[in-house]
């Protein structure tokens, strides 16, 4: 590589084949062209993440109603674009779209926001997220103890729905999926 990826120093515009030749279970993300290196997460993070991922997938196989999938796993969005959401969801309808990677937009994606990825998150990938058609977004804020449900509205996100503190998250769209926002949250913040 001509640089550190992610760093902006180069010019140099990756393809998902040259992400695709990069060793496995390195932390990148392919974001238009641009090769995004993210640092491994913090226990934060990953209780969020973690305890998301369960609510989620419980819901989903007691409805038989889709998959969810856990970071890292790409989402392949154009042969200039493969991005990994924390967790992701793909209805019953659509699950021909998960081979080794997710092929397309799934119909949910969730952000856990950290320090160091806070602004690729909320700008960047949620505007890849609007243009490629991703229906929704989840935006978990553990520091701020938030939780926004983002529906996608002619090419934009709007706030759906949002919960904070010690609420109980039910997000639109997810109907009879209840998420205790203080089981996202560390012991020291309930």
């Amino acid at each position: 590589m001509d640089t550190l990826p992610g760093t902006g120093e180069s010019k140099r515009r990756y393809t998902l084949a040259d992400y695709l030749r990069l060793p496995e279970g390195e932390p990148y993300q392919l974001i238009e062209g641009e090769l995004f290196m993210t640092p491994a997460p913090t226990s934060r993070h990953q209780r969020a993440v973690v305890k998301l991922l369960r609510l989620l997938a419980d819901w989903a196989d007691r409805l038989d109603a889709g998959e969810a999938l856990v970071s890292p796993f790409d989402v392949v969005l154009d042969d200039a674009t493969a991005v990994q959401p924390d967790v992701l969801f793909v209805c019953k309808e659509r699950l021909k779209i998960i081979e080794d990677r997710c092929m397309g937009p799934p119909d949910l994606a969730v952000e856990v926001l950290s320090p160091s990825n806070a602004g690729l998150d909320r700008t960047r990938k949620l505007k890849l997220y609007a243009r490629f058609g991703v229906p929704r977004v989840w935006v978990i804020d553990c520091e701020e103890r938030t939780f926004e449900c983002l529906g996608l509205d002619r090419g934009a996100y709007r706030i759906e729905a949002a919960w904070t503190g010690d609420e109980v998250a039910t997000p639109p769209g997810f109907e009879g999926l209840s998420v205790p926002l203080p089981s996202l949250w560390p012991a020291s913040q309930r």
